[in-house]
């Protein structure tokens, strides 16, 4: 009888200890995911497909270092300092402005006080002659073109956001430096760039 009576005493001090480890865990669990860094990307409603490589850069530095990324459609500036403000207050550590001039933002950005630091890639540093065009895809495969100069989309997002994380308290960012690729038809028929050409 006495035995069965520590046996139980001993089996509730296991379930309370149990207990404790448990609920530690679940604390530590949440404490991470509510400290996650997180930053924001404004763009124009309906560009997606636009800066598909880009998007594709910033969502792998993510995924690979954590972050937490909020994606912003924006229709014209008239929010811009209200959706900024918002970020901050939800914990964004910095913004990413794809082309402002496409919702006409640039102005905007001249002004304002703000804490959040902002990166912009605009219409210059994406600039139409360096971009991936399927009919250029096609002249380069039928030997009319022995090679394409293009900008390096997808790097210059996975930049882009690292820059951001990096910010420390800056109001606004320097321009993130352009790398460009050059793709010969060797390196097509390779298979080399084909996550580059995935969604063409």
């Amino acid at each position: 009888m006495k035995n069965r009576k520590q046996w139980y005493i001993l089996g509730g001090l296991l379930i309370v200890l149990a207990g404790i480890f448990m609920g530690r865990l679940i604390e530590g669990w949440e404490r991470n995911q509510s400290t996650k860094v997180q930053a924001a990307i404004l763009m124009k409603k309906g560009s997606e497909q636009e800066f598909s490589d880009l998007m594709s850069g910033i969502r792998d530095y993510a995924r690979e270092n954590g972050i937490l990324i909020h994606v912003n459609y924006m229709m014209d500036a008239e929010n811009l300092e209200k959706v900024l403000r918002e970020e901050k207050e939800l914990g964004s550590v910095g913004a990413l402005i794809l082309c402002p001039e496409d919702f006409e933002a640039d102005e905007e950005l001249q002004k304002g006080d703000r804490n959040l630091p902002v990166l912009v890639i605009g219409r210059e540093q994406l600039k139409s002659e360096y971009r991936l065009e399927e009919k250029e895809i096609l002249q380069l495969l039928e030997g009319e073109l022995d090679r394409l100069v293009v900008i390096n989309e997808y790097q210059m997002g996975y930049s882009a956001v690292d820059a951001l994380i990096k910010a420390e308290g800056k109001e606004r960012l320097s321009e993130i430096p352009v790398e460009y690729l050059t793709i010969t038809p060797e390196e097509l028929d390779s298979g080399k760039y084909n996550a580059l050409l995935s969604d063409r």
